[in-house]
């Protein structure tokens, strides 16, 4: 966007094509998915045709209309609760920040000053709304397969979360495929205009109308795209010290923008399960590939339901005598008539409903098997008793690693970039501890230590264990050889990582030498100790055998010399 086309008309020429797109390509597949998985988060696609949005998103209708087996509804429901307990559990850790080099722990105060990190992190995280939020968002992404979590700075709690519902924004990805351009379309009360905006923002009429209308809803628009103004080569204040900008306008008084402000980060975190290609804004997830068989389980449960109900109360044929003077259906009571004919049914239903309840049955399957739920509802009660990440490994081997590009998805559209947001929103209010010297310009890693991530590595160790138990077992039956075919440094270090071992508690390198070089010193002198004691008795034996020795070979001179005199 150039700075000359900053306008309202512009930013809302963009709106409409951005949301023409979205109707064309989504908004009529997902609203059909909505109603089946999770009617009251599609309330921005559901509604009548043709029903103003000023009455808000939510009319007051009913919206299961089209759920008459609520199999769908737990499905999407205890995936979701899966994501939450499996990858973002507040009851657990769930990820570590450190340095993008491991040798960088062996650094005085790194490894303190990141444990430092991580716990406050942990703090906002807690006194945030931002669990509520992952949960409400993880409901959309398993139902249609893309959501958008916003962070936004906040006084008192650090920063403050809001989960935007599909159909109420439209999105554009930029050459890299990342989400960079936002609108969102709000329809607030002038209550809650007037409490979030300042008097002197809004124009005169908008004002005085709120003021009258105070609970009466309007049409407001919020754009989030690249600054045009940015400028990243000298340093600036004001608007163009921004990569990020933010406007707000009102329908029906498009002249000038309501608040115009900016972020040093992008905001919004909109993340996608699958994607169809790299410029795809939405892409698609797990409630697309599980509506056909929806669709059946509705039918096949209404219609039996409904042979259920002819077989219970059938249609009846009696004679005419009967018209007027009616029949009681009390238990017990009879009811007299002229006429040869009786009261019987018109005809006889005789449904085999256990085939129709098989048929439900194996749908409601299918649709379990679709959302993962033996797995998510594994892990959701992991939160009650203690499963283990090998647990889950070993009876959902096959699920984790179908579930790979699943996380892989949350974890670079949507936790990457919220915890980076939230330490640097962190940073600017002072709330980060000082950094060591070493760490000035270093950057930093995110490594994920959740249950579902631990059952993810979980399946990389099997090799790393299978290979060592085979070389130890064939050293064991006769063959030490094959121990030296292992280096076991590069192994432990690998197994460590796979199962989120703290990186603290493993000593470095250099400790690692010197620790077994003062080992093999020792025993080299234990070594010597012993051989000086196997070797004392021979000498104690030498030295009596020596003292021997010499009186004998004295006598033996003395008794030369008188001899030698004497010649």
């Amino acid at each position: 966007m150039n700075a000359a086309d900053f306008t309202v008309k512009s930013f809302e020429e963009q709106r409409s094509e951005l949301k023409r797109q979205f109707d064309s390509d989504y908004r009529t597949h997902c609203s059909e998915i909505f109603q089946f998985f999770n009617p009251r988060r599609g309330q921005y696609l559901i509604r009548p045709e043709g029903s103003s949005s000023t009455h808000g998103p939510i009319s007051g209708r009913k919206m299961h209309e089209k759920v008459v087996n609520s199999a769908t509804l737990l499905s999407a429901k205890n995936a979701a609760s899966g994501l939450q307990a499996g990858v973002t559990t507040p009851s657990r850790p769930w990820k570590k920040v450190g340095p993008t080099r491991p040798d960088m722990n062996r650094v005085a105060g790194v490894a303190e000053y990141y444990d430092e990190v991580d716990r406050g992190v942990d703090s906002v995280f807690a006194q945030s709304n931002f669990y509520r939020a992952t949960q409400t968002a993880y409901q959309d992404y398993v139902t249609v397969g893309f959501a958008a979590l916003q962070i936004d700075e906040h006084e008192e709690d650090v920063i403050r979360c809001q989960v935007h519902p599909i159909g109420s924004w439209f999105a554009a990805p930029n050459g890299d495929g990342k989400i960079d351009v936002f609108f969102r379309d709000y329809n607030p009360t002038g209550h809650e205009m007037l409490s979030k905006f300042r008097e002197d923002e809004l124009p005169t009429e908008l004002l005085n109308n709120l003021k009258k209308g105070r609970f009466k809803r309007i049409k407001l628009r919020n754009a989030i795209t690249p600054n045009p103004f940015y400028r990243a080569d000298v340093a600036t204040i004001g608007l163009a010290s921004f990569p990020y900008v933010s406007v707000w306008w009102c329908n029906g008084y498009e002249k000038v923008f309501i608040r115009t402000h900016g972020y040093h980060e992008f905001p919004v975190q909109v993340f996608r399960m699958y994607q169809a290609e790299t410029g795809d804004a939405y892409g698609h997830g797990i409630g697309f590939d599980a509506l056909p068989d929806a669709k059946q389980l509705m039918f096949h449960e209404d219609q039996s339901s409904e042979a259920v109900d002819k077989m219970v109360t059938p249609p009846f044929q009696a004679p005419t005598s009967l018209k007027l003077g009616g029949v009681s259906l009390v238990r017990g009571k009879v009811t007299y008539h002229d006429g040869p004919g009786k009261i019987e049914p018109l005809y006889n239903v005789n449904l085999p409903v256990q085939y129709v309840d098989a048929k439900v049955l194996r749908l409601e399957q299918r649709i379990s098997q679709h959302f993962f739920e033996d797995l998510f509802l594994m892990i959701t009660q992991s939160v009650n008793r203690q499963v283990t990440a090998r647990e889950i490994q070993e009876r959902h081997e096959e699920k984790l690693i179908m579930l790979g590009p699943l996380l892989e998805s949350l974890n670079a559209e949507l936790l990457d970039p919220a915890i980076e947001r939230v330490i640097a929103i962190m940073r600017r209010a002072n709330r980060l501890p000082q950094a060591p010297p070493a760490l000035v310009g270093e950057p930093f890693k995110i490594e994920y230590i959740s249950i579902l991530a631990q059952a993810q590595r979980a399946v990389k160790t099997i090799a790393i264990e299978q290979g060592v138990n085979f070389v130890s077992a064939s050293a064991n039956a006769g063959w030490p050889e094959g121990l030296d075919k292992i280096n076991i440094d590069p192994v432990v270090d690998e197994y460590l990582a796979h199962i989120g071992f703290p990186a603290k508690a493993i000593r470095p390198d250099d400790e690692v030498e010197a620790r077994r070089a003062a080992r093999e010193q020792m025993a080299q002198q234990e070594r010597a100790v012993a051989m000086a004691a196997e070797a004392a008795p021979a000498a104690a034996a030498a030295a009596q055998a020596s003292e021997q020795i010499r009186p004998n070979v004295l006598e033996t001179l003395l008794a030369r010399v008188p001899s030698a005199a004497a010649a």
